[in-house]
């Protein structure tokens, strides 16, 4: 059977990837995380028209988070909205250096850029990827010794296009479900 092939593996994956109860399971999870709420069903139909229409993830997070909901739940300040949108994207605090560098790309660029910036950032996909690896396989990603590690998270065709093909290509669909 072709799915038992590698590419035949990753091209169900992929198309299970970009269906649309995918991508409305991740404006749902967006919503969820990012602004407290379920999505309405006027915007997650608005944002998951976009994924499906080719806007990479990337563009559409960071538009959900340029919104005056996600300021709002922020605190209104430029300082604590850099501040949220590290924890919430890193997972970890700006350091004094980096709040000073991001106020000022805030400031400069506004929220919707700074935030894109910061999602689509290499440590931001190093996290993506990783969890997906280790949510998906339980399995940590073994980087070949050849290639640099960060090299793996500069492209974004990375995230919305081949990630989760690369990831369920290894897995045997040939063998038996566990119950």
């Amino acid at each position: 059977m072709a799915i038992l092939t590698a590419s035949g593996q990753a091209v169900v994956a992929a198309a299970i990837y970009k269906s649309w109860e995918s991508r409305w399971l991740l404006v749902e999870s967006w919503y969820i995380h990012y602004l407290g709420r379920r999505a309405g069903l006027d915007e997650e139909q608005t944002w998951v028209a976009k994924l499906l229409a080719g806007t990479s993830a990337e563009v559409v997070l960071a538009s959900l988070l340029a919104s005056s909901e996600y300021a709002a739940r922020a605190g209104n300040r430029p300082d604590l909205l850099v501040q949220a949108l590290f924890q919430d994207i890193l997972g970890r605090s700006a350091g004094p250096n980096e709040q000073a560098m991001w106020l000022q790309n805030l400031q400069a660029y506004g929220v919707g850029l700074t935030a894109w910036l910061i999602v689509s950032s290499a440590e931001h996909r190093e996290g993506v990827i990783l969890s997906l690896y280790n949510n998906v396989l339980n399995r940590a990603l073994a980087v070949p010794a050849s290639l640099p590690h960060r090299a793996l998270f500069q492209r974004p065709a990375i995230l919305d296009q081949a990630i989760l093909a690369r990831v369920f290509s290894t897995i045997d669909l040939s063998a038996s479900p566990s119950t």
